[in-house]
């Protein structure tokens, strides 16, 4: 298994952010779990994590690369969501992870959706 997908209540955390932190936004993309929307891999739009103990200075996120890694390729979407397994860095260094998904009864493996019990 892949991981849970990350729907729009999850939470976020950096390496060398002070705080926890959300996505900013989660559009509609046609598929809902739970009342949510999953997030898509290339949402990089996330809230600040207050303070980067790396530089000392206050959390301006900025995404490496505008995609997260490891996401869920699903063969019945055309999009890819990230999943509790997905990582994102920052340009200024640190590396984000999903401290909760958001949900826990959909998750990916091998491709397809699966619904936990």
């Amino acid at each position: 298994m892949n991981g849970f997908i990350v729907v729009d209540s999850a939470r976020i955390k950096c390496e060398y952010g002070s705080i926890e932190s959300t996505f900013l936004k989660a559009e509609y993309n046609g598929f809902i779990i739970e009342d949510k929307n999953p997030i898509l891999e290339s949402n990089v739009d996330i809230s600040s994590f207050l303070f980067c103990t790396l530089h000392q200075r206050a959390c301006t996120f900025k995404a490496l690369d505008g995609r997260w890694r490891d996401p869920a390729y699903l063969r019945t979407d055309e999009e890819s969501y990230i999943t509790s397994e997905s990582t994102l860095y920052c340009k200024d260094g640190g590396c984000l992870s999903i401290v909760d998904a958001g949900q826990k009864g959909v998750a990916e493996r091998d491709g397809m959706l699966i619904m936990i019990e």
